[in-house]
C-alpha cells in the first residue's frame, strides 16, 4: 500500500521504499472505480473532491494515461511474485493482456459483493465490446472480499 505527500507526484519516496524492503509484495486497488478511470483520462473532478475533503488540499491533475494499471506501470513500479491487484472492474483490454503476460508474479482479485453495492456493476469476463462465454481467463483471477463496509458479510457464499 503507498502513502501520499506532498511533492508533484503525490507519491512520495514509495517507489524507493519498494526498492529499500527488496520488492515485498503488492496489495492494491486498481481500477476499482469510475472515478479512477476518469482522473486517468484527465477528467479529475471527482479526485480532486475525494482528495479536498480527506487531505485538505488542493489535488493537482496528474498527466492522463489509458488505465489506473498504466498508471501504476508507467510510475516504474515494479510487480514482484505474488502481487494481489484487487477490483478491476474498469479494466481495458490492453491491461488484461497485461495480466495475461505476467501471470506469474500478478493476479487479480475481484469482490463481487463489494464492487455491486458500491458500483452497481461488477467485473465482467468480456472487455466490455462483447457478452463473453469464456469461464477461464488468460489470468489468475480469484474472488474475494472487500470489507463490512461494502457489503452486509464477508461470506462469499451469501
Amino acid at each position: 500500500t503507498w502513502y501520499a505527500d506532498s511533492d508533484s507526484d503525490g507519491y512520495g519516496d514509495a517507489w524507493e521504499m519498494q526498492q529499500a524492503c527488496n520488492h515485498p509484495p503488492i496489495h492494491t486497488h486498481v481500477a476499482e472505480c469510475q472515478a479512477e478511470v476518469d482522473w486517468c483520462h484527465g477528467i479529475p473532478e471527482a479526485m480532486a473532491a475525494l482528495h479536498q475533503h480527506i487531505w485538505k488540499q488542493t489535488y493537482t491533475a496528474q498527466p492522463a494515461c489509458a488505465s489506473p494499471l498504466e498508471f501504476l506501470i508507467e510510475s516504474g513500479i515494479t510487480f514482484p511474485p505474488k502481487t494481489v491487484l484487487a477490483h478491476g472492474v474498469y479494466l481495458p483490454p490492453k491491461a488484461r493482456t497485461w495480466l495475461a503476460q505476467n501471470k506469474d508474479r500478478v493476479g487479480l482479485v475481484h469482490c463481487p459483493r463489494s464492487n455491486l453495492y458500491l458500483q452497481g456493476k461488477t467485473f465482467t469476463m468480456s472487455d466490455g465490446q462483447q457478452p463473453s462465454t469464456e469461464l477461464n481467463p488468460d489470468f489468475h483471477l480469484g474472488l474475494g472480499t472487500d470489507s463490512l463496509w461494502s457489503s452486509p458479510s464477508l461470506d462469499l457464499r451469501e
